[in-house]
């Protein structure tokens, strides 16, 4: 594991393989496209952990909200985010 100091920064050449696979350097050949590789993991990370806790909690928000260790304000933010709706015809666990 690398230690960085304050003044050091993380480029991409630092990360690991998986997460730049795939996407195409821009003109000048040093950077990457628009895309942010590490906000990208991250989202879909978090998706991910949110789906997961809302069927475990059978879509019960104050449930998911603790159990995440966020607020409920900011659970339904990321279910908007993420565009998220309870399935109406899939069998819940219960």
């Amino acid at each position: 594991m690398n230690d960085y100091t304050e003044t050091e920064r993380i480029g991409v050449e630092d990360l690991p393989d998986y997460l730049i696979e795939g996407l195409s350097k821009s003109k000048n050949g040093n950077a990457f496209s628009e895309v942010n590789v590490l906000r990208h993991a991250k989202e879909n990370k978090e998706r991910a952990l949110l789906e997961s806790a809302l069927i475990k909690t059978n879509w019960n928000k104050s449930k998911t909200a603790r159990q995440l260790g966020i607020s409920r304000p900011l659970l339904y933010a990321l279910i908007k985010k993420y565009n998220l709706s309870k399935p109406d015809n899939a069998k819940l666990k219960t």
